[in-house]
């Protein structure tokens, strides 16, 4: 299908002169794939921001904004309303737009409201799909209250199954245990943790917003007066360091900094200068060498040592700091997981794609 469909758009893009990127073409693709499948809806995420990007040509029943904080702040803007304004950039004329509670309503609002577009605030959540949490404290939470929203939105004489909006992608927070044999298996049920398992965390976090998010829950679920965390963390260059170092450090008893194989990655030194910009140099122990699969590997016979010496303190080894990441530890842990052999997304970003295939 590929096949058929790519060499469409890579002649388009040559008669018009057209310098597309690898993202701009899958998206293409995508819209190409949905029509031949005839679906009934499509979801579209956005790559970046919202005003300039490829998937804002979509007509859609029903844009979404979930959350914003600082992030890519280098493109979209160095405040939550500069970014909020690009964000905003998918409310299309007279569609209704639902938002998150954790956006700036003063700045989408009034662009909502130009656009003749009802603002919609996703604050309803039925009790079966709060699992335990409260004050939208995680962003699993959140999301389903936004999806029930859009839902209702998109199909308001429709009867939702709101047990099927519940969903855990991998790496947010997901749990895994370490056994004293040394497998590693996802926890599904924390009752079977035994005491000499070691348990291990795999988050996506890469901001401010999300490590704070992170790190309320990893002090909720293993307190630090019964736990020994131990945080091994990497950052893309673009992202606010300082914060995301602060947040680590004050709920880890050790934190280990690594490099991921991505020529976005932060260096290890810069986490590591980090930790004194911040004042929190000594608040734990700061391992700055090592690959991902070595520091992985170190934490874990660290913390298998603490569990079955019989220490009283819980081991937890949270991982977290970027998708780059997620993908090295998987690996690391032999955790099955559907990747591509290449990331073509990054091997091509910012680059004409369209000429080249040409």
């Amino acid at each position: 299908e590929i096949e058929e469909i790519l060499p469409v758009i890579v002649e388009c893009c040559a008669q018009h002169d057209i310098p597309a990127t690898f993202f701009e073409l899958t998206t293409m693709m995508s819209l190409g794939h949905f029509v031949r499948q005839e679906v009934d809806y499509a979801v579209y995420e956005v790559g970046l921001g919202g005003r300039l990007d490829s998937t804002n040509i979509v007509n859609p029943l029903v844009s979404v904004i979930t959350s914003i904080s600082l992030d890519h702040t280098q493109i979209l803007g160095e405040t939550i309303e500069e970014i909020a304004r690009e964000k905003g950039g998918i409310i299309k004329p007279g569609v209704p737009v639902v938002v998150g509670p954790n956006v700036p309503h003063a700045a989408l609002e009034p662009m909502a409201r130009s656009k003749g577009s009802t603002y919609v605030k996703a604050v309803d959540l039925p009790d079966e799909l709060k699992k335990g949490e409260t004050d939208y404290e995680d962003f699993n939470v959140e999301n389903s209250a936004i999806a029930l929203e859009a839902l209702r939105q998109v199909l308001p004489s429709q009867a939702i199954s709101t047990a099927k909006l519940w969903s855990l992608p991998p790496c947010r927070f997901q749990r895994f245990v370490l056994s004293s044999m040394g497998t590693v298996e996802e926890l599904l049920d924390p009752g079977d943790i035994t005491t000499d398992d070691v348990e291990l965390v795999l988050d996506v976090a890469h901001n401010d917003d999300a490590f704070s998010k992170l790190f309320s829950k990893v002090r909720k679920a293993y307190p630090i007066q019964s736990h020994n965390v131990t945080t091994i963390m990497g950052l893309s260059s673009s992202k606010d360091v300082r914060s995301c170092v602060r947040h680590a450090i004050a709920s880890s008893r050790n934190v280990y900094f690594v490099k991921a194989a991505s020529e976005r990655a932060m260096e290890t030194k810069e986490l590591v200068d980090a930790t004194k910009e911040v004042g929190m140099e000594g608040k734990a122990e700061i391992v700055g060498e090592g690959s991902v699969a070595e520091t992985i590997e170190r934490a874990k016979n660290a913390a298998r040592t603490g569990q079955l010496q019989g220490k009283s303190d819980r081991e937890v080894v949270i991982i977290c700091g970027s998708f780059f990441i997620m993908k090295e530890a998987r690996n690391a842990l032999q955790i099955p997981q559907a990747v591509d052999p290449e990331d073509l997304n990054e091997r091509y970003k910012d680059k004409d794609v369209a000429s080249q295939c040409k």
